[in-house]
């Protein structure tokens, strides 16, 4: 269970869930050395009904084999605590719904991912959501979870705590398929309460992007192309991989 809550956060990556924000948020300002400056936090997790994010990843276990993911945002869903936005890999069978606050960042509620010795999928309700990244984003800035992770595996309740510490270590620029990359890498010590301890994962979000690498316990990942709405034209870009037809 601990690899599989791992990797569909990845593909979402996820970090990666949840309260939405209203989209129309204006850029909320922040006093530095005595002048004004934007606040772009939001600008690194976006997320619209329509995005579209393509990665090229591989598991631990099976490094060489290739995986081509196409990570959508289909919907919207509602959860007592909010609207949440609905991503969605095919080719992975993974599903998760992240929540946007502008002011104080995003969070994880719902994962949805292959349960490893069945032909199907299990879906696990984090209680509380899991503040992911934290706003504004800000190098050096540490946070920690503590929750629960539900389940029901064949109709039987499964329910593990969850404990999380977080730190931003570094803004860098990764060079990607899909280009340079402005991103902040957030570190994760996860503990999953299944007795193996604790385990580190490393996140890279992008500006205007979101999601954009990782380097967990259970997978590599990296962004190869997408499609997105920007925020600060109003327009949708895209930048697709040379091969868009084999990624599912």
């Amino acid at each position: 269970m601990k690899r599989k809550i791992v990797l569909a956060t990845m593909f979402v990556f996820a970090a990666t869930v949840l309260f939405a924000a209203d989209a129309s948020t204006d850029i909320s300002t922040a006093a530095k050395n005595g002048g004004l400056v934007k606040d772009d936090s939001f600008l690194y997790y976006p997320a619209h009904v329509g995005e579209v994010l393509y990665f090229k990843a591989t598991k631990r276990a099976e490094p060489e084999k290739l995986i081509k993911v196409k990570a959508s945002v289909i919907g919207t869903e509602k959860k007592e605590d909010g609207e949440f936005y609905y991503f969605y890999g095919p080719k992975v069978d993974v599903r998760y719904l992240i929540g946007i606050d502008r002011q104080n960042g995003v969070y994880m509620r719902v994962i949805k991912y292959p349960f490893p010795l069945f032909d199907f999928s299990i879906e696990v309700d984090l209680v509380p959501k899991m503040h992911i990244i934290k706003f504004p984003l800000t190098v050096g800035q540490k946070w920690a979870y503590s929750g629960k992770a539900k389940a029901h595996l064949l109709f039987i309740p499964i329910t593990r705590k969850i404990e999380a510490d977080f730190e931003i270590v570094e803004k860098k620029t990764l060079k990607t398929e899909a280009g340079d990359v402005e991103t902040y890498h957030i570190r994760v010590s996860l503990d999953e309460g299944d007795g193996r301890g604790r385990t580190i994962e490393n996140y890279w979000y992008g500006k205007g992007i979101g999601y954009s690498a990782a380097e967990t316990s259970g997978h590599v990942a990296e962004i190869v192309g997408y499609r997105i709405y920007d925020e600060v034209t109003g327009k949708w870009i895209e930048k697709l991989p040379a091969d868009p037809q084999n990624y599912q």
